[in-house]
């Protein structure tokens, strides 16, 4: 069994339908003062978020960024929130904390939004279509990862890391400099994929 167990950060994305996020209303003055309060974030701007569950259209307002605020769980436990972000069609709150505190926030942010509506009549913050999870997570385990991972596997990845740490000494000793072109070192990856769930 793990040892250690670290819920370093989570991520969710909650996505809405064209026109169900009012970023007219989101982006004006009084409405970024009291979100900003209402969580203690030290910034906000409005702006084009950096992408994180895929590409932010470029539109009118462009979006709002909330950075470093806090939530005060139920029980009483801090959590920082890295960032909030309003895009056209998603809300993303990524957390230094397990995804359940991101519930809470966003049920906050909705009951923020209940009051508000668009001079049409209809809510500024409307019903989410999906939600996409992302979370990075330590574990320590009283064995070798040697245990877990098959041999033929094992040799890839010492070939692949020990070659990184070679081009990493290398570069240290004198800086290289790369032709135009020039291939990349051998690199190895191992992809995350965010969990996606229907909303």
């Amino acid at each position: 069994m793990p040892e250690q167990i670290k819920i370093l950060s989570s991520r969710r994305a909650y996505e809405f339908q064209q026109d169900n996020l009012r970023l007219s209303i989101l982006c004006t003055k009084p409405v970024q003062e009291q979100l900003q309060e209402l969580f203690r974030f030290q910034t906000s701007a409005m702006g084009s978020p950096t992408p994180t569950f895929g590409d932010v259209p470029a539109t009118y307002p462009p979006g709002i960024v909330f950075d470093m605020g806090v939530w005060i769980s139920s029980n009483e436990q801090l959590v920082p929130i890295r960032f909030l972000h309003f895009e056209q069609r998603r809300i993303v709150i990524d957390v230094a904390g397990p995804s359940s505190a991101i519930t809470a926030i966003f049920d906050r942010v909705r009951e923020f939004f209940s009051v508000l509506h668009a001079p049409d009549g209809s809510p500024v913050v409307g019903e989410p279509e999906r939600i996409l999870d992302y979370s990075e997570i330590t574990v320590q385990y009283p064995f070798s990862l040697d245990v877990m991972i098959a041999e033929p596997f094992r040799k890839i990845l010492n070939t692949a890391l020990s070659e990184n740490r070679k081009a990493d000494q290398a570069g240290a000793a004198a800086p290289r400099r790369r032709r135009k072109n020039a291939p990349s070192p051998p690199t190895l990856r191992l992809p995350c994929h965010a969990a996606i769930r229907p909303g």
